[in-house]
């Protein structure tokens, strides 16, 4: 190499925990019975809820197509693992080239999987296409994603002389 020409890389393991979704309904208290969002229809004439009446006492009838949420019993911890190689060469007037390669997998990524999700596609309610169409949908969390990712990287730099900075990257 050359007394100029700086060669460096690195690789990593990390391990992730398990991500704590707080939005509904990715929470196992959002089941029935502990929770459900029940559907008062009305002709539009005859109103179905008064301010006298109240509400009406809790009918998990009044539930239509409720949702499942569930989590994996046997969740994996996430990992993610990131390499990265890089070449920098000096050239005259302080100037830099530096050219890179950076990549990274994640495997047992946490995901959402609806178990109920209407496989076949086609006109009309979707409801009665489902596999268990007395219910809406089965949020599964589960650790079922996996992602890549893999970039290159040149990096020219003008260190400041004569009040002149230059920098420019490109991924």
């Amino acid at each position: 190499m050359l007394s100029q020409t700086v060669l460096s890389g690195a690789f990593g393991i990390f391990w992730s925990g398990q991500e704590i979704r707080t939005a509904a309904p990715l929470q196992l208290a959002y089941n029935l019975p502990f929770y459900y969002q029940p559907t008062f229809d009305s002709d539009g004439i005859t109103p179905v809820l008064t301010v006298s009446g109240g509400f009406p006492t809790m009918n998990i009838l009044n539930a239509p197509d409720p949702g499942v949420t569930s989590v994996d019993s046997r969740l994996k911890t996430p990992s993610y693992t990131e390499w990265n190689l890089s070449l920098q060469q000096g050239l005259p007037f302080q100037t830099t080239v530096e050219i890179s390669y950076a990549g990274s997998k994640g495997t047992h990524l946490q995901s959402a999987v609806d178990r109920n999700q209407v496989i076949t596609p086609g006109p009309g309610d979707i409801q009665s296409r489902r596999p268990y169409p007395n219910y809406g949908p089965f949020t599964a969390i589960e650790n079922l994603g996996n992602s890549t990712y893999n970039s290159f990287q040149l990096k020219a730099e003008k260190k400041p002389s004569h009040g002149l900075y230059f920098l420019s990257s490109f991924t």
